[in-house]
């Protein structure tokens, strides 16, 4: 399971809760490391080391722990008191890992199986779509780049909060601002990049983008502007994830593009 820096930070918080021992077990059990490597716990806390050796193992261990930790949730879950803190972090990471493509599904009972599956195929190796797509902004050099990446945490902020509405536009307005951006950087007149439609014309009009380009970014922008009134057949999450993916997928092309053409 290849999961964002995110889902990352959410699991060690959870852990956290957990009975120090126990958790020291789970993690040895997959082969992540719990000493810091001065193989001298009293260098920093605990939980900081299991932060840094969680990032650095590899994505099949890290999934082992957490199908293992699905497996077993009500036995962790009644270890922990009060209870309702175990229910927040263990909630935060699902909602996390929703972001990442994994989700736990029901039966046909309406019962949550014991296992995270993939929304869509997994690619081996590949960087999770969030974190791949702030470091293309990072680097893009575009001056509201920090802008761009904190609607983009605060969409996903959004989203574990269930605030689907916020989710979307906050995903939304970090793709207008960065079509609105690389307009501005390639000398479009404030007329020209004040609205999105407008900077989509012009990125048009330089050969930045052509006209089917041009209608596939649009449609994306009209299909979340609405927000979270899904069509028939998607859950409400279902829908927020969806459209702030294809919001997303719409920011990697730009910059990605952007990033291209000024590292020639």
């Amino acid at each position: 399971m290849e999961i964002s820096s995110r889902s990352k930070y959410s699991l060690c918080q959870l852990l956290e809760e957990l009975n120090r021992t126990d958790a020291t077990l789970l993690l040895e059990k997959h082969g992540i490391a719990t000493q810091d490597d001065q193989s001298d716990w009293r260098h920093q806390p605990w939980i900081m080391t299991v932060r840094d050796h969680l990032f650095v193992a590899s994505a099949a261990r890290v999934g082992d722990l957490l199908q293992e930790f699905a497996r077993t949730s009500d036995a962790w879950r009644n270890n922990v008191s009060p209870r309702y803190v175990f229910d927040q972090r263990w909630e935060d990471l699902r909602m996390c890992l929703s972001l990442d493509g994994f989700f736990i599904p029901l039966d046909e009972y309406g019962q949550p199986l014991k296992c995270f599956v993939p929304t869509e195929p997994q690619l081996e190796g590949i960087k999770p779509f969030d974190d791949e797509l702030s470091t293309e902004i990072g680097k893009s050099g575009i001056p509201t780049a920090e802008k761009i990446i904190d609607r983009l945490e605060a969409s996903a902020d959004a989203f574990r909060r269930s605030e689907m509405n916020n989710c979307l536009s906050n995903a939304r307005i970090a793709l207008e601002t960065l079509v609105k951006s690389v307009a501005s950087e390639l000398g479009a007149k404030p007329e020209q990049s004040d609205r999105f439609g407008a900077a989509l014309t012009f990125l048009v009009k330089t050969d930045y983008l052509d006209r089917g380009q041009e209608k596939s970014l649009s449609g994306n922008y009209l299909l979340v502007s609405p927000g979270a009134h899904r069509p028939v057949g998607f859950s409400e999450q279902e829908y927020v994830r969806f459209g702030r993916h294809l919001a997303l997928s719409s920011c990697y092309f730009i910059v990605k593009k952007w990033n291209g053409l000024h590292q020639e």
